[in-house]
């Protein structure tokens, strides 16, 4: 067997937007991820230029202090975070802090979708990461934001 037979190890954690591809589709998150097979498109082209602003890295997040009191706003775009025990590893758009209290906010590109929950389950599945990897890093978050760039609508 040579060494590009070699299976690849698996990695320690796993990106939100990969199981924000996987629940769209399987067979093109195997080929994004493990195949490294990936193409720009005009939506993808499109997506990059919206998120353009949120890019942009605007300081490191706030470490979490519990006395931490409610009314205390800040604002952190592109956070990349990970968590260990959850096994994600996550690019938040938006960050929203209010105390103890985090809001992830994920921008997408195109208009809210006609559905109940007004968000594709993929999109929802990508924020619940995204929840999970702050409140390992001790934050409370019970909710997140998705922003339709085209709609303009949170």
């Amino acid at each position: 067997m040579s060494e590009s037979d070699a299976i690849s190890p698996v990695p320690e954690l796993i990106p939100a937007r990969m199981l924000n591809a996987f629940a769209f589709c399987p067979r093109l998150a195997y080929l994004e991820w493990v195949q490294g097979e990936f193409e720009d498109n005009a939506e993808t082209l499109e997506g990059t230029l919206r998120h353009r602003r949120v890019d942009v890295e605007a300081g490191a997040l706030p470490q979490f202090e519990p006395e931490a009191e409610a009314g205390e706003h800040l604002h952190a775009r592109s956070v990349l975070l990970s968590g260990a025990t959850c096994g994600f590893i996550a690019r938040i758009d938006l960050l929203e802090l209010d105390g103890p209290q985090a809001t992830p906010v994920d921008y997408k590109r195109g208009k809210t979708p006609a559905t109940p929950e007004r968000a594709w389950e993929p999109e929802r599945i990508q924020l619940c990461a995204q929840g999970l990897i702050l409140r390992e890093h001790g934050y409370q978050c019970n909710s997140g934001v998705l922003y339709f760039v085209d709609s303009k609508i949170r």
